[in-house]
């Protein structure tokens, strides 16, 4: 797998830009994976992560403009799951605020989407 991330050498996660994208330790630790960087399994599931990613976030996007807060909120809990299993944590924990704004009936700023 080609490493399109970089290590941080005080810490096991992998770096992008400013902040940390990925986890390394989560990831290394799927089932599966047995902490090895070049698994085919994961490989694999980080495929599917970003295909899927890719999806949710156009569809959280569509539901944003179109103001249904219903489909936001069950978007936004699969991507909380989903990207925090993977070691998306950033990902995870913004999902986790949206959908705690919807739940709590707050209003979204055009920042939140």
């Amino acid at each position: 797998m080609p490493d399109t991330a970089s290590a941080s050498a005080d810490s096991s996660s992998a770096a992008c830009g400013a902040g940390v994208v990925l986890d390394l330790t989560v990831l290394l630790g799927l089932p599966g994976v047995g902490r090895r960087r070049d698994s085919p399994v994961l490989k694999r599931l980080l495929g599917v992560f970003v295909a899927e990613m890719g999806r949710n976030v156009g569809q959280v996007r569509a539901a944003f403009a179109q103001g249904d807060r219903q489909a936001l909120a069950w978007l936004l809990h699969r991507m909380k799951s989903s990207a925090t299993a993977m070691g998306a944590l950033g990902l995870g924990a913004l999902a986790r605020r949206l959908e705690a704004r919807l739940k709590a009936g707050l209003p979204l700023a055009p920042d939140d989407g």
